[in-house]
């Protein structure tokens, strides 16, 4: 007898350009690849629109709330995390409510939002994102990956602890939290949260026809080493010592060719202007999605110098391209980039980094080799069938069984 086919509800895309909002891009695109029915919900008519577009997907119906009031007031309430959730919660309970439609699942990129879909969903899924999971942690860790000045710190640390409450709040309320990493689902399931690990789907940039696959490059290539987030001078982006990093693996001549992607890099030019001559730098600011993707697939080396990330997608995309990843050795690299996707740095100094980007740059990649163990870790269709086991609730139960039988 074939099995039914589930009706996932998707939500709630804000527009925003956090890896929250990519998530739930790429969970509607998994849906469709399982073959089952998704609606996502994106807040207002034009984002609704712009989504639809982007997933070019018939299969995903793409579904608005109301536009998020332009009051003063409320803008600066959505500073904190709390008043932001409770104005989107709003929002998607009356959109469930006048669509008047029951789903088999909803899956929420925001855990916060499990009550305002409960009553329309047979089931409820919450992604996690931060590790560890702790009030404490979770304040002096944002203090920290933030350079500790205050006043900024402070308000970033408030922020953080906003989102904490928030996500306690979430996962008590959901029937599964699914966590992008092993140790943060064993760290939830160890506080007797019905929690799951599954990586995030990627979103894979198309290959370039007639690109290099086999990795091997002339010994007096120039080699293309990109390094891309939103906020190039962010404390926790760490980029001062990728650059100086950079520099390091280029002292006894190598020609490396730096893109720096995103904004404010004329914040690093103290860091630049450091750099050998055979390191050029080119600073094209921030991009649109296909170009950060035609930079990707071309780049022999991704640099993500990080301090702390929830995920990574900008990694996870380029290891679909084919292109290896050099990282610290911290959460979460450590977990989702094993050979041949990337290699983590040994400690985390810029010299310990320079060796890992100098051995990944020398020997090259096997970007088949690469891209191929990409897709089976992260690609749409592998992370579909995960999901699959997750929002049947079969995962949930494996968990739990899991977990009675170590005790």
């Amino acid at each position: 007898m074939a099995e039914r086919q589930l009706s996932i509800l998707v939500a709630l895309h804000s527009g925003s350009l956090s890896g929250v909002d990519t998530y739930a891009e790429q969970l509607a695109a998994a849906g469709v690849a399982a073959s089952y029915k998704v609606t996502l919900v994106a807040v207002g008519d034009d984002l609704a629109a712009e989504v639809r577009d982007r997933l070019g997907n018939d299969q995903v119906r793409v579904i608005a709330t109301n536009r998020l009031s332009r009051s003063g007031w409320r803008k600066a309430s959505r500073q904190l995390p709390t008043f932001a959730l409770m104005e989107m919660e709003a929002q998607l309970g009356n959109c469930l409510k006048g669509l008047g439609e029951r789903f088999d699942v909803a899956h929420l990129n925001h855990p916060a939002l499990a009550s305002a879909a409960r009553p329309y969903s047979d089931r409820v899924v919450v992604g996690a994102w931060f590790y560890p999971h702790h009030a404490g942690e979770r304040l002096v860790q944002t203090w920290l990956h933030t350079g500790a000045v205050f006043p900024k710190s402070a308000a970033f640390a408030i922020k953080g602890l906003s989102h904490y409450w928030n996500d306690r709040r979430g996962y008590r309320s959901s029937d599964c939290v699914v966590a992008p990493t092993e140790l943060l689902a064993a760290q939830l399931s160890g506080m007797g949260l019905p929690a799951v690990a599954c990586p995030l789907p990627g979103h894979r940039p198309e290959r370039t026809v007639g690109a290099d696959e086999n990795g091997q490059v002339a010994a007096n290539a120039r080699r293309r080493v990109a390094i891309c987030c939103g906020d190039l001078s962010h404390p926790r982006k760490n980029v001062g010592a990728g650059i100086r990093a950079i520099g390091l693996a280029a002292r006894d001549g190598m020609a490396i060719d730096l893109e720096l992607i995103g904004r404010k890099a004329e914040f690093l030019a103290a860091e630049l202007h450091a750099l050998p001559q055979s390191v050029h730098v080119f600073t094209p600011g921030p991009l649109p999605r296909d170009q950060v993707d035609d930079r990707l697939r071309r780049a022999d080396a991704l640099m993500v110098p990080s301090l702390y990330e929830e995920w990574g997608y900008v990694a996870t995309e380029a290891v679909l391209a084919g292109t290896p990843v050099v990282a610290f050795p911290v959460y979460p690299f450590v977990e989702i980039l094993p050979p041949p996707l990337g290699l983590c740095a040994d400690d985390m100094s810029s010299e310990a980094l320079a060796r890992a980007l100098e051995q990944v740059l020398e020997h090259g990649a096997d970007r088949s080799l690469v891209a191929k163990a990409a897709e089976r870790a992260f690609g749409t269709e592998a992370v579909g069938s995960r999901l699959t086991k997750i929002w049947s609730g079969v995962a949930v139960e494996a968990s739990r069984a899991s977990m009675a039988g170590a005790k």
